[in-house]
Formats: C-alpha cells, sequence, structure tokens
C-alpha cells in the first residue's frame, strides 16, 4: 500500500527552511498506520518498506511482512519547486518500486494553487 499525506506539518519559516521537526509527524502517521493496518487486517503483520518527506509532503511504502521481500529496486526521490527550488512549500516526493515483475512509480505532488500560474 502507498500512501501520500500532504501538510502534516506547520507551513512555518523553521518547517520550510530548515525541515523542522517533519520527521517526528512523519513518524507519527507511519505508526499511525501500521497499527491501523494490523488492527484492520484481523492482526496481519505490517511493515514500512519505504518512506519520503519534503516538510509537510510524504510518501510510504508498507506491506504484509509475508511479502515485503518480494519488493525490490526501490527509488525515492523528492524535488523542492518552492522559492524557485530553494524551499519545500511546494514539491513533489517520489517511490518507485518493482514487485515481482511489474513496476509501480509513485508522485506525491503539492503545487501552486490557482489557474495564474498557468500564464
Amino acid at each position: 500500500m502507498v500512501l501520500g499525506f500532504q501538510e502534516i506539518v506547520e507551513s512555518s519559516a523553521s518547517n520550510l527552511i530548515g525541515g523542522g521537526n517533519s520527521q517526528n509527524a512523519i513518524k507519527n502517521w507511519n505508526d499511525n498506520v501500521l497499527r491501523t493496518l494490523k488492527e484492520k487486517s484481523g492482526g496481519q503483520d505490517y511493515v514500512q518498506v519505504a518512506s519520503e518527506n519534503l516538510v509537510g509532503n510524504a510518501i510510504a511504502l508498507f506491506a504484509r511482512r509475508s511479502i515485503h521481500r518480494e519488493i525490490t529496486d526501490i527509488a525515492l526521490s523528492k524535488i523542492k519547486i518552492g522559492f524557485s527550488g530553494k524551499a519545500g512549500s511546494k514539491g513533489a516526493t517520489c517511490l518507485r518500486f518493482l514487485f515481482e515483475d511489474t513496476s509501480f512509480c509513485f508522485l506525491n505532488c503539492h503545487l501552486d494553487s490557482g489557474m495564474n500560474i498557468l500564464d
């Protein structure tokens, strides 16, 4: 299962420039996801396979422990586009992997709102 999160931390100056405490927020979300998966799946064991974050934008891959070793060639990336590429206020987190013989790619974007950016 791949989940994308957005705005999981406040868009304060310290978070945008220095990353703030986004790691704590992401860890809390991931722990909650793992706990919920176990509760709702009748006790099946899930693990977090990979994750990437950019300030309040994050992407995470979870899998049942029984199949997580079949997920290979994991690649993660993040792209800052806020303030001309200097801050993570806008941007994307990316995740690519192979499961058995099938390739998957996921992108979680947080872009500027409004149509005026198209001009």
